[in-house]
């Protein structure tokens, strides 16, 4: 070995033991009670911890761009280990003192611990009964869902719909207790909606705190990256906002019983806040104890600081990071949170402590105060790992800023000795894919286990086989030990509930094969196979009324026998799917009667025989033959009512024909409309229940929650003597029963309301049915059940509910020896139905602070509605992520939350804080304020100075500003006419994928879908090109503003009246060319003097009537229709109907031209000056310098709003022809049977819609006919011009009454866009459907206006609108024909009565009352 060599060997040593002396090696233990404290080579170890914690974010960084990484994200965790959780904390927090904190942990076998405490500003605080208490051994497995709490997923990172209804404890209980005082029934539907992307734990942690963290401990070996995570852990935190509604019921339950629901104290909030989601070991697993604060700021900031200490590992571990008002995230760098100094002693938490905060360059001070009355006590695991926890609500200073939030402190062990539920034997599941008949079982008795699926014995049969069952073995050995073929199942179930969300993950996919039916359905029974403990429950006597089942596999065995009825459900199908032409309730008829016409085989008759006389032993039996279809009785739809029941049957053959009627009711009108209204497959299948007919004494149903409102405190019972018939058909008026229900689950009778009950049914003697008999007038006047029967009834109702998991519908007959039975059990399906309220929030914005500015200005121009759901998807996000990455350089977004462009009340807003805030100086200057009239119609800072101080404060939490806006404006001086080829180039891409010939090429709405997600970025290109195109034009405008200020902070009225000639004079705009060639048609119907014989034709018939009688001015129409059929009213939206599509519409406008030309005209408009001449007319004085360089800018300015009205064709061709592909779509998935109604599908989100496509999901079906019924009412909301904070729409019954005003008297101000003074009847048009209103010389008082009111505007006198700015449509084409104009009139449309004399002076900007 030479030198060289022994020196390498020597260098390596010596480099190991300086690496061991000075990253390892700690020559004492340093520590502070649990707490490690920093060695001597503490930075040393920080820096190459840092080193190495990049590395590692690098290589696992987890990214959202991927929608389907984000339902994989968001879905439920499977919990592999008996320590694994999964858990979501919600917290929102607003100024006034409400907020809500809300925790689920999923825990195995059902276990779940919840934590809900809300605080009102009213100073009421509300937690869960049991509180402090938080587990529950009935949560339903594999979602966030148990004891009325809901968690849902809308939409991956961005929507999470939280519902809760149950009982609620008033104030803060510091032990359990069964007392029932201060319980009340509380509802809260809340929609909680992203402000940020999501941070990753501990990807997208700060690399210096987790180094922070890793230093201060030893590193004994190799493995102390190891320390930062456990094993299959994980989890985000999300910034947003929970929006919802509150209704508090008072305990005063009396008005149940007059038949009205007791008082209620309702409350709207908007609660800012964090989510948080974690998965991997429970706490106390591995945790000493945590300590976190969360604060919401007034300005939008929101904070999350606080620190961990494993108790072997990290001893303490910090983390954090701060939202700022734009939306970006900042991870803390350096906190001085220590939990040694907070906390660390349960009843020793000080009153105020300051904690400093850095995040990248952002230094913070947040002086925490904290109100130690309001703490409230938590705990909850198990007798051998208890843990306790509590949180206290905290005043904040954030630097200068007020806010709020809370502190939760946690410790693994509980102070208080206390009574833990104990985790319940595991569950064990009735289904597995074995048990599943075969073809040829064709009969089952109840008590048969596989008669408890629904696919075999439809809901009804499902529900009364495990009822029989329940009722046989007292609950106590209902459920089969566990096999392998039940490890089986559980684990294909895990497997499915880990895909993602959008795919069903209901346990009845799993058991499609060898059902014998066409399509998939969702069903109760099946999905609540899963029971409680039942040596829990003292089951109550009842019977299930002997009988069987005939089962699905028998109704298929029928259809093959039976071949020509298998040819008219094709046919049925066919037509109910339009696919054919045809006559669906004939077709219905012909079905009903080919099934009663044909005969049972004689297999079967001699099975359903024997069947039979087990329970007719002594030949006196009456039976009851009941449908029992497979989509019936399930959580989502019950179709109640739609099959037959047949009832008092006397012989077999009787129930031989009752099958065959029940099997034919499947496929009357009624049933057939109905599962096709819920996309269920209209060719379906039906098992058939034959009963033992029990002679009732009474009979009736029972909700065990009160049906309006789901109060479950509250059981009700109607019923009336005889049969349940007349109570379940609503012909009789029967008696009501209430039943209070403690929280403890016992019963009392609340009250009672007796019905009139002038009939019951009763079994006829004579023929085989029953009947109406007359009640005698002791039973009217007394009630029909006893108290003793009406508490047994709740109990089981109680007990039945537990065992089902839903609140249940349940039908019963009680005979007079006190016998109780149980006939049916469905779910109560409404009572987890979205609220109009949900409906109406459900895509609003996060509203983060109340210094938030929103505005219906500009937007309101081209979308002045509400706008569909559809469109919000696929334009409205797409426009948002356009501005945010383009113009703001927001590399991370992902389009998860709004931006720039908003939803509120389905209208699409401006975020004016986004905006404007983060590129405007704090002293505005004329440049600034004249941007704020072209893009909003006023000015801003001047008429709402508030802003100017909202902006400071948003602008110095925002470290990143940039220049961005401006920039971007740079950019687009350059290649404008290239990009507009460009667009026009990827418009006729878009065309020719959604011609007719490419669509019909594709076969299903798959398909389409694939080519409309395709083009998103053909779409998207073409609006970049808009906003590249108006970028030009407004910093054009800017330049020239500057010049015409001449320095000075505001603009004169000079000022303005120059702006509005330079744009005054533009020429050749597109938009105007549609009155031109309107009025062109109307003057060549004139000079053909056949213009009173069009006026007389009806609009439906005027096209073909001018092909046949003036083909010069139907040539025109073709070359409109060809150059502007794809405009109309509200053109962005897809849900509008185009001229080409609607041509009436054209029509009218013709008419209207016609009727008011006094002569033939060109329709041209007045020859355009030349930019000289404007010079020369403007009313500033410019210097010579000043002139030339206005020369060079004019016409450039003039150019830029041109190509803007160009480009902005080119958008609503563009929506034109995604209409087209949406219309095709719909057209196909009506031939699928997945959407009942084509314009149905425009109240579907586009993800919705593939949802649809992928698991026939009904659920947003329904929701879509909601959003459809309240459209109307949504399309008629207005909005302030500004609205601040949560946007609120302007009440309908505004009434300014101007009757007092005098002549001369301002009634509305504006900014004036084109001068002028014009006298006449104002006409106000509140939307374009008034528009017929319009006379010649009327000065027009509108909202706003687009390219639909166009022809409309050469027989006007002046406009005057109340959104639009300096370049908006209104003020462009007004400008074109010399009308005066003024935007941005507030409240115009109140003010001004319709039918008033005014004058519209659009020099000063104002509308005074003439005299008549």
């Amino acid at each position: 070995m030479d030198y060289f060599e022994i020196m390498k060997i020597l260098g390596f040593i010596v480099t190991v033991f300086v690496f061991y002396r000075l990253m390892v090696y700690e020559r004492r233990d340093k520590t502070k009670g649990h707490y490690t404290r920093p060695a001597w080579n503490f930075f040393l170890k920080k820096l190459y911890a840092e080193y190495k914690i990049k590395q590692k974010q690098k290589r696992n960084q987890l990214r959202v761009e991927n929608e389907s990484n984000r339902y994989e994200i968001e879905a439920p965790k499977i919990l592999p280990n008996e320590d694994s959780s999964d858990s979501q904390q919600i917290y929102g927090t607003d100024q006034e003192g409400n907020s809500l904190l809300i925790k689920f942990t999923r825990r195995r076998h059902r276990v779940a611990e919840l934590w809900l405490i809300m605080r009102l500003s009213n100073g009421h605080v509300y937690t869960f009964a049991d509180h402090p208490n938080t587990k529950i051994v009935n949560a339903t497995p594999r979602i966030f869902e148990g004891s009325g709490l809901k968690l849902e997923c809308l939409r991956p990172y961005s929507k999470w719909r939280i519902t809760f209804s149950g009982m609620l404890r008033r104030g803060i209980a510091q032990d359990i207790t069964d007392s029932e005082e201060n319980l009340h029934f509380v509802r809260m539907n809340f929609i909680w909606t992203t402000a940020s992307n999501p941070v990753f734990w501990p990807n997208d942690w700060s690399p210096k705190l987790i180094a922070t963290s890793l230093a201060t401990e030893k590193w004994r070996d190799g493995k102390w990256m190891q320390l930062m995570t456990k094993k299959d852990s994980g989890g985000y935190d999300q910034y947003g906002s929970c929006a919802g509604e509150v209704k508090v019921y008072d305990q005063d339950q009396s008005p149940y019983v007059e038949g009205m629901l007791p008082k209620i104290e309702n409350f709207e909030l908007n609660l800012p806040g964090i989510r948080q989601r974690r998965w991997g070991p429970h706490k106390n697993q591995h945790l000493h104890r945590t300590g976190v604060l969360l604060g919401s700021i007034e300005n939008g900031c929101a904070f999350e600081v606080g620190a961990f200490s494993h108790k072997y590992g990290l001893t303490h571990s910090q983390f954090g990071n701060v939202l700022l008002p734009n939306g970006d995230i900042y991870p803390i760098d350096w906190t001085d949170f220590n939990l040694a100094a907070l906390g660390e002693y349960q009843n020793h938490l000080p009153e105020a402590t300051i904690v400093m905060i850095q995040a990248k360059k952002l230094k913070l001070t947040v002086m925490v105060n904290f109100k130690n009355n309001t703490k409230v006590p938590l705990y909850g695991g198990t007798q051998n790992e208890s843990w306790n926890a509590f949180i206290v609500s905290i005043e904040i200073k954030f630097n200068t800023l007020n806010g709020r939030g809370v502190a939760i402190f946690w410790y693994p062990k509980n102070i208080r000795e206390f009574d833990i539920q104990e985790i319940p034997t595991k569950i064990k599941r009735i289904f597995n894919r074995k048990d599943l008949p075969c073809a040829d079982k064709l009969l089952m008795s109840f008590a048969d286990k596989e008669a408890q699926s629904v696919f075999v014995s439809g809901g009804k049969g499902s529900s009364l086989a495990i009822m029989r069952v329940i009722q046989e073995t007292k609950g106590k050995d209902f459920l089969d030990k566990r096999d392998r073929s039940q490890q089986i199942v559980n684990a294909l179930i895990d497997q499915v509930a880990a895909k993602p969300l959008k795919k069903s993950f209901r346990v009845e996919m799993l058991m499609k094969e060898g059902v014998p039916q066409r399509g998939r359905q969702r069903s109760g029974s099946l999905t609540n196979a899963i029971f409680p403990d039942p040596h829990d429950f003292d089951v109550p006597d009842y019977h299930v009324p002997q009988g069987f089942i005939v089962s699905v596999s028998a109704f298929m065995r029928h259809l093959k026998r039976e071949p020509q009825i298998g040819k008219l459900l094709l046919e049925l199908e066919n037509v109910a799917y339009e696919r054919t032409v045809g006559d669906l309730k004939e077709i219905c008829i012909k079905v009903q009667e080919a099934f009663k016409s044909s005969k049972l085989d004689k297999f079967l008759i001699e099975l359903i025989t024997q069947k039979l006389n087990q329970i007719n032993y002594d030949g006196s039996v009456r039976f009851a033959v009941r449908s029992s279809g497979v989509t019936e009785d399930n959580e989502e739809t019950s179709a109640a009512g739609q099959n037959e029941t047949f009832l008092g049957l006397k012989t077999y053959d009787d129930v031989h024909l009752a099958i065959l009627k029940c099997w034919a009711s499947l496929y009357s009108y009624q049933s057939v409309l109905y599962r096709k209204q819920h996309i269920q497959p209209v060719v379906s299948s039906m098992a058939v229940v034959v009963q033992k007919m029990i002679a009732a004494e009474a009979a009736g149903v029972l909700f065990t929650r009160h049906p309006l409102n789901g109060d479950p405190s509250v059981v009700v019972i109607t019923a009336n003597y005889g049969l349940g018939e007349s109570v379940v058909s609503g012909k009789a008026d029967p008696d009501t029963f209430f039943v209070k229900r403690s929280h403890k689950d016992e019963v009392e009778l609340l009250g009672t309301k007796a019905g009139t009950k002038k009939f019951f049914m009763e079994m006829d003697e004579e023929k085989s049915t029953i009947k109406e008999s007359q009640i005698n007038e002791d039973q009217m006047n007394s009630l029909c059940l006893s108290e003793e029967i009406v508490l047994k009834l709740s109990h089981l109702g109680v007990i039945m509910e537990k065992f089902f998991g839903t609140p249940r519908d349940i039908e019963f007959a009680v005979t007079n020896t006190g016998k109780i039975y149980l006939l049916q059990s469905r779910p109560i399906t409404a009572l987890n139905n979205f609220t109009d309220y949900e409906i109406i929030h459900e895509n609003d914005f996060a509203v983060m602070n109340s210094h938030e500015v929103t505005t219906k200005s500009n937007v309101g121009e081209v979308l002045p509605g509400a706008m569909s759901v559809l469109n919000q998807s696929l334009f409205g996000e797409g426009m948002d992520k356009a501005v945010a990455v383009d113009n703001f350089r927001k590399k991370n977004y992902f389009g998860l939350y709004r931006y720039v462009f908003v939803i509120s009340h389905h209208h699409l807003l401006m975020n004016v804080t986004k905006l404007m805030f983060e590129n405007a100086s704090d002293d505005p200057g004329a440049v600034e304020r004249l941007s704020s009239l072209s893009v909003y119609g006023c000015d801003i800072y001047e008429k709402y100075p508030q802003i100017i101080d909202y902006g400071k404060d948003y602008r110095s939490y925002v470290l990143e500003r940039t220049s961005a806006m401006l920039s971007v404006m740079l950019a687009s001086l350059f290649k404008n006419d290239e990009r507009i080829g460009e667009a026009r180039e990827y418009l006729e891409n878009v065309k020719n994928k959604f011609s007719r010939e490419r669509l019909e090429k594709l076969k299903t709405s798959s398909d389409i879908c694939d080519l409309i997600e395709n083009v998103q970025s053909d779409l998207k290109a073409i609006g970049d090109t808009h906003m590249k195109t108006s970028q030009n034009g407004m910093l054009y405008q800017m330049v020239i503003y500057k010049i015409l200020a001449k320095g000075a902070n505001t603009l004169s009225s000079d000022n303005l009246n120059d702006v509005s000639l330079i744009l005054s004079s533009l020429g050749n705009v597109e938009s105007a060319n549609i009155p031109e060639m309107i009025r062109e048609i109307a003057s060549t119907i004139i000079l053909s003097n056949k213009q009173e014989e069009f006026l007389k034709v009806d609009r439906k018939d005027a096209v073909e009537w001018l092909e046949n009688n003036c083909e010069a001015a139907h040539k025109i129409f073709l070359n409109f229709l060809k150059r502007h059929g794809h405009r109309g009213i509200n053109e962005m939206d897809v849900i509008s109907k185009p001229w080409e599509r609607q041509p009436e519409g054209v029509i009218d406008m013709i008419k209207l031209n016609v009727s008011t030309l006094a002569a033939p005209s060109s329709g041209k408009i007045s020859k355009t000056p030349t930019t000289e001449e404007i010079i020369e007319n403007l009313k500033t004085p410019l210097g010579s310098i000043a002139k030339f360089f206005m020369a060079k800018l004019i016409p450039r300015c003039q150019k830029g709003v041109r190509n803007r009205e160009i480009t902005k064709s080119f958008c609503v061709a563009n929506a034109n022809e995604m209409r087209r592909g949406i219309y095709y779509l719909a057209e196909v998935m009506m031939h699928e049977g997945l959407l009942p109604e084509r314009d149905l599908i425009f109240h579907l989100s586009f993800t919705e819609i593939k949802d649809i496509i992928a698991s026939r999901d009904g659920k947003h079906i329904a929701k879509a006919f909601r959003r459809q019924k309240l459209f109307p009412m949504l399309n008629t909301l207005k909005f302030p011009e500004m609205s601040f904070g949560v946007p609120q729409a302007l009440s309908n019954d505004i009434n300014n009454n101007n009757e007092a005003a005098s002549e001369g008297s301002v009634l509305v101000s504006g900014i004036p866009v084109c001068g002028g003074i014009v006298t006449g009847k104002a006409c106000v048009c509140k939307s374009f459907a008034d528009a017929n209103q319009i006379q010649k010389g009327d000065i027009l008082v509108t909202f706003g206006t687009d390219t639909a009111w166009s022809p409309y505007f050469p027989i006007l006198g002046g406009v005057c609108t109340e959104i639009g700015g300096i370049i908006s449509h209104g003020a462009v084409v007004a400008r074109e024909y010399g009308l005066p104009c003024i935007i941005g009139a507030d409240s115009a449309t109140y003010k001004i009565k319709h039918g008033q004399k005014v004058t519209l002076n659009a020099n000063n900007g104002r509308i005074t009352l003439a005299a008549e």
